[in-house]
């Protein structure tokens, strides 16, 4: 796990100021804040008692914050590095017959770096595309499950018995409303799909896929 988090240290340090020697000559930044909803993605085993079919997903509201850094490649295309904080939250009830009805969720904080790319479309409903990778270090993990038959409870912190370093592909499209000269209003919308799939011996195995809405604003 150590050697995990050195690792992730590493890039964040060294993608950091390579963003910001890259944006000395285009001095684009800014910050986002958005909601996020997640799930139980391509579920292998199970996620409630042994037997138990047909999960009953809902979709609790995480959150995220953070800054980022642009810059231009070419007219049509720039480079995005973010560095962000994101809490995401997963939850499924299983009902069974005579196994009891379990209500699993768990909540997961994170360190987010995502790279992407941006391919600006000139179009007026979706002005630009986004698509790239998020690296993840997982900061805490909560399981908490509850059956609603049986009244059993747990309520555990799992981080160590999960990949603290997570990889996934991004993929969005994003709309810029000009304020004035030196200000812009972003709004955003992107989803990611796990590369990296999660175990844990209560839940089984799954990718995290999650859909985010993001706002926020640009200094140019």
């Amino acid at each position: 796990m150590r050697v995990k988090f050195l690792i992730f240290s590493l890039l964040v340090f060294i993608f950091i100021p390579l963003i910001q020697s890259y944006s000395s000559s285009f001095p684009i930044a800014g910050i986002k804040v958005g909601i996020n909803y997640s799930k139980f993605g391509n579920h292998e085993g199970d996620l409630g008692p042994e037997g138990s079919k047909y999960p009953i997903y809902e979709y609790p509201v995480g959150f995220n914050i953070g800054g980022f850094r642009e810059k231009h490649l070419t007219n049509k295309l720039s480079l995005i590095g973010e560095l962000c904080y994101e809490r995401r939250i997963l939850k499924a009830t299983y009902y069974t017959s005579c196994l009891g009805i379990p209500e699993n969720k768990l909540t997961i904080d994170n360190i987010s770096l995502p790279v992407l790319l941006k391919f600006d479309l000139k179009k007026k409903l979706v002005p630009y595309i986004l698509i790239g990778i998020n690296l993840r270090y997982v900061l805490k993990a909560n399981y908490k499950s509850y059956d609603h038959i049986y009244e059993t409870k747990v309520n555990k912190n799992i981080e160590k018995s999960l990949s603290r370093l997570r990889t996934s592909i991004s993929a969005g499209v994003g709309k810029k409303v000009k304020i004035n000269n030196d200000l812009y209003l972003i709004l955003e919308i992107i989803g990611s799909y796990g590369l990296v799939k999660n175990k844990y011996y209560l839940l089984g195995q799954w990718r995290n896929c999650s859909l985010k809405f993001v706002t926020g604003v640009q200094f140019n």
